[in-house]
């Protein structure tokens, strides 16, 4: 792990873990999420055609919408109502189109750990523009960060950009 993650105390002690990876799990985004979950964290991965029911208690989550694997398509690809509950519980949205990298996860972790509910919508960076006109208008949030992927740059891997919709607040902090 990076220095920026800090591991739970009780888990300083852990020598090794198992991860089952299913098929497209990428180390970079799951190794984090792992972590987290030990902490209490809760997380879940959607693929298109699934959906996920919405929590009961009010928890803290990070839920990842995978619009990369097969029969993805964008934001019709994934279960309406999953779909409605997520945008309007969501803290944080995030359209990541660049490869996985653990440093940006392991932000999401953290954040997640401090209570926040995160929608993370894993894409190709063709259908970064519709889901960023999606969450624009399916969600009361004042913007969003969009992972934009860098080319031909050895040093910079990602532009993390905010974008920000017109008329609406920023968060009081």
């Amino acid at each position: 792990m990076t220095k920026h993650f800090r591991l739970p105390h009780e888990l300083l002690r852990v020598r090794a873990a198992l991860v089952d990876l299913g098929e497209g799990d990428d180390p970079q985004f799951i190794a984090p999420l792992v972590f987290g979950e030990m902490d209490g964290l809760q997380w879940r991965r959607v693929r298109p055609g699934g959906d996920l029911e919405r929590p009961t208690l009010p928890i803290t989550w990070i839920v990842i919408l995978d619009d990369r694997g097969p029969g993805a398509a964008g934001p019709s690809s994934f279960d309406a109502g999953t779909l409605q509950w997520l945008f309007a519980d969501a803290f944080q949205i995030a359209i990541d189109a660049a490869e996985p990298k653990m440093e940006l996860y392991e932000y999401f972790v953290e954040e997640g750990l401090k209570g926040k509910r995160i929608l993370i919508i894993q894409t190709v960076d063709d259908r970064r523009a519709v889901w960023r006109e999606f969450t624009r208008e399916n969600c009361e949030l004042y913007g969003v960060l969009e992972l934009v992927p860098l080319l031909d740059n050895p040093n910079q891997y990602v532009l993390p950009v905010v974008t920000r919709f017109e008329g609406r607040a920023a968060p009081k902090r």
